[in-house]
């Protein structure tokens, strides 16, 4: 087959997955402020605002919008960073780590729904691929 009907089948197979419930509410977790509430999570509760939008590929005015919504939900507080006055850090308020706790476990039960699908060597082979997939794509250009 050649690199063209294989770009062909994938992107097909990629449109089936993005129908899919499960497959959507998985990608869906891994944008907006689910994501960000579980980037501050994995920072040990804590993040700059700068780190947020960095990560998510998204401007800091937006990052600060999705903030400030998730501060009016109690979901997260803004302080100084007492080491250098000019910076804030986010941190999670117990209310968000609670939040975080239950997406996370949905977004595992999800993982492992869509990898029961596969055989043990199959769903191995799924990850490793994706995550080569992952590794070779960070900081390639489109254009």
């Amino acid at each position: 087959m050649e690199e063209h009907d294989l770009a062909i089948e994938l992107l097909e197979n990629m449109q089936k997955l993005d129908r899919a419930k499960l497959h959507r509410s998985i990608t869906d977790s891994l944008h907006g402020g689910d994501f960000m509430l579980l980037y501050i999570a994995r920072h040990h509760g804590m993040a700059l605002p700068s780190e947020i939008s960095h990560e998510v590929g998204i401007s800091t005015a937006r990052v600060a919008v999705a903030l400030n919504n998730m501060e009016k939900k109690e979901l997260l507080t803004r302080e100084i960073d007492i080491q250098d006055r000019r910076r804030i850090i986010v941190k999670l308020t117990d209310k968000g780590k609670e939040v975080v706790k239950t997406k996370q476990a949905e977004l595992k039960k999800s993982m492992s729904m869509l990898l029961s699908t596969l055989s043990e060597d199959d769903a191995k082979e799924y990850v490793r691929l994706t995550g080569l997939l992952a590794k070779n794509i960070v900081g390639l250009r489109m254009d």
